[in-house]
């Protein structure tokens, strides 16, 4: 803490000046205290509140919003203590919101976590173990945008799938051939950006071999 914030005073040989009040002052370090957000959809366009300190007050004084490696697409200044962002696309958690002022000072970190996956259906609902060629259709929420934001898909326990990314609501998952024996029959989950979605029941049924 500055013990004085508005006053100047030099020394020379010993001999100190008087200090001058009001011809300096101390400028707030930028910093975040908090953010808030009804939702964080992996899908990006959520507006997120950012509250702190050091902001400047004019939509000037802050350059860019990031949020991991990616930048916010917009962001309205509201005062020298909050400003609020539009989120950008992304899945999992653990990703550092930082504020870059104009003149290149940095935030603190604060971090933000995508909300996670959800399976709702999966179509067909059952399958028949060692059954060849097969394909289902999983459909949630929060499943990423591409292939490669998918961890790993279980259906019956079985996790050997091939993935394959249809749209913002369902994933296509494949395999040659099924166990011929389901190691947890009637669970459903699946793992994106490193989160991973509640363990379903009721949605799928693996179906032993008679």
């Amino acid at each position: 803490l500055w013990p004085s914030t508005r006053t100047a005073a030099v020394s020379v040989a010993g001999q100190p000046s008087d200090p001058v009040v009001g011809d300096f002052d101390i400028e707030v370090g930028p910093r975040i205290a908090a953010h808030t957000a009804a939702r964080l959809s992996p899908a990006g366009g959520d507006v997120v509140r950012v509250v702190g300190e050091g902001f400047g007050g004019l939509q000037s004084d802050v350059a860019e919003v990031r949020v991991g490696d990616s930048v916010a697409p917009s962001f309205t200044v509201l005062s020298a203590f909050a400003l609020r962002f539009v989120l950008p696309p992304g899945v999992g958690a653990n990703h550092a919101v930082v504020v870059r002022m104009a003149g290149g000072n940095l935030t603190n970190p604060v971090t933000l976590a995508y909300d996670p996956p959800e399976i709702l259906r999966v179509l067909p609902a059952y399958a028949l173990a060692g059954a060849h060629n097969a394909s289902f259709l999983l459909c949630g929420d929060n499943l990423g945008s591409t292939d490669a934001h998918v961890d790993w898909v279980s259906l019956g326990g079985f996790a050997a799938w091939s993935v394959r990314f249809e749209n913002a609501s369902c994933l296509r998952v494949s395999a040659p051939q099924l166990p011929a024996a389901w190691p947890d029959p009637a669970s459903a989950s699946l793992s994106v950006g490193g989160q991973r979605s509640l363990r379903a029941q009721g949605l799928f049924e693996g179906v032993a071999l008679p």
